[in-house]
């Protein structure tokens, strides 16, 4: 009976889970992407007919081998699924659910003559402790939308994190991250108009400064004083990176933060291909459930982290559908169209120094430029002073050079 109980759990834990996961991917998807929804909602399909042979065995009462059977059936079931969780993002929360249905095993010895008492009990213990489970579990990473309903950190938090444990990460050192007031890990932005040269930087993680140890080495940070050492009193400086954001999460950051922080320079943090994939930040935290318990147990159970990394793997594919080229086409649009209306240049800082959208996909409007990284500071797929290998981020290093790059680049644009 213990077998059952534990791969009922888990049945339960990984259903409620996979089908959080398939309305999000419902949500932010379309189209040809049509076969992602499905993938994702089959899974849990899978994992519910698990769980009804196992409740279905003890509602019956049926023989000892036929509950065996059961089981065998279920764990090769569950075998097929669990590989497609990020370990480290799913599977510990489940520790303590099990705990949950272990701690009600000797009520269900109690109950062992009273199949279908036993049953229902067994359907209800699942149902609770997953819900209870999926609300407790509180991500390391305290996030929420702003209130310019961006993505972005709780604001002016403050959270630190050792990465030592992380097969992901190679010689990341502890990382402190302070937020401001709109939850970017920046200082305070001068929201009155200074008469200095604005300049808005937005990306993901790379200007977030994911493996950056504190707020000083940042490539916002380092920006703002080397521009104040070249140009004393010229320039301003504001960062709003956020993890795991794409071109749909840059374009919104630009068109809600350009109207109330008029910036006359928007710099965007450009990694390329991986940039065009519709699963980003932003549409993930826009794509979920409204209602506060629903939003807070999709974000407790990681859903989102789950959907974004399941979608990196196929990201080139997802970015081939019409509807995606249509879409970032779109997007592009947008940001030159946000630059003319609020004054604002719009440039991209190409990590990857390639073509900004694959031959073929799509047209870039000419009045967004791009700034290339030299060939020396190019990422070359190991680890080297300039960059971490595992997961291919700048290191403090690498900022220093870029924030020359781009302070010189800034000195010599055209005022417009």
């Amino acid at each position: 009976m213990l077998p059952t109980l534990a791969l009922t759990a888990l049945c339960w834990f990984l259903g409620l889970h996979f089908v959080l996961t398939g309305v999000l991917a419902a949500n932010v998807l379309q189209g040809q992407e049509i076969w992602l929804i499905l993938d994702a909602l089959l899974k849990p399909a899978a994992v519910f007919f698990g769980a009804t042979v196992l409740l279905l065995t003890h509602l019956l009462g049926a023989p000892g081998r036929v509950r065996s059977a059961a089981v065998l059936v279920v764990a090769a079931v569950l075998l097929l699924v669990v590989p497609g969780i990020p370990p480290d993002k799913v599977l510990p929360a489940f520790l303590p659910f099990l705990l949950v249905f272990l701690a009600a095993w000797p009520l269900l010895l109690w109950l062992r003559s009273r199949p279908r008492t036993q049953a229902a009990l067994l359907a209800l213990l699942g149902l609770l402790a997953t819900l209870g489970v999926g609300l407790w579990n509180v991500p390391v990473e305290p996030s929420a939308p702003n209130r310019l309903g961006l993505v972005a950190f709780v604001p002016n938090s403050i959270w630190s994190r050792d990465f030592s444990q992380d097969a992901n990460k190679d010689h990341y050192p502890f990382c402190t991250f302070v937020q401001n007031s709109l939850g970017y890990r920046d200082i305070e932005p001068n929201w009155a108009q200074s008469g200095r040269t604005r300049v808005l930087l937005v990306g993901d993680s790379y200007i977030w400064g994911d493996g950056i140890a504190t707020e000083a080495n940042t490539l916002g940070t380092l920006l703002r004083a080397r521009l104040e050492a070249l140009a004393p009193g010229r320039f301003d400086v504001v960062s709003a990176g956020y993890p795991g954001n794409g071109i749909y999460g840059y374009t919104r950051a630009v068109e809600q933060l350009a109207p109330v922080l008029h910036p006359n320079v928007a710099v965007i943090g450009y990694l390329g291909e991986a940039d065009l994939n519709p699963v980003d930040a932003q549409s993930l935290t826009e794509g979920q459930l409204h209602g506060a318990w629903l939003r807070t147990l999709m974000l407790r159970m990681h859903t989102g982290q789950h959907l974004h990394e399941w979608s990196v793997g196929i990201a080139t594919e997802l970015g081939q559908t019409p509807e995606s080229k249509l879409q970032f086409q779109q997007l592009f649009q947008r940001l030159a169209a946000c630059g003319r209306a609020n004054g604002t240049q719009v440039a991209l800082l190409n990590y990857p120094s390639r073509a900004i959208a694959p031959q073929g996909a799509f047209a870039v409007p000419k009045e967004i430029q791009r700034v290339d990284l030299p060939e020396p500071l190019r990422y070359r797929g190991q680890a080297s002073e300039l960059w971490y290998a595992k997961d291919s981020h700048p290191k403090p290093l690498l900022n220093q050079k870029l924030a020359d790059l781009l302070a010189q680049w800034l000195l010599q644009r055209p005022q417009r």
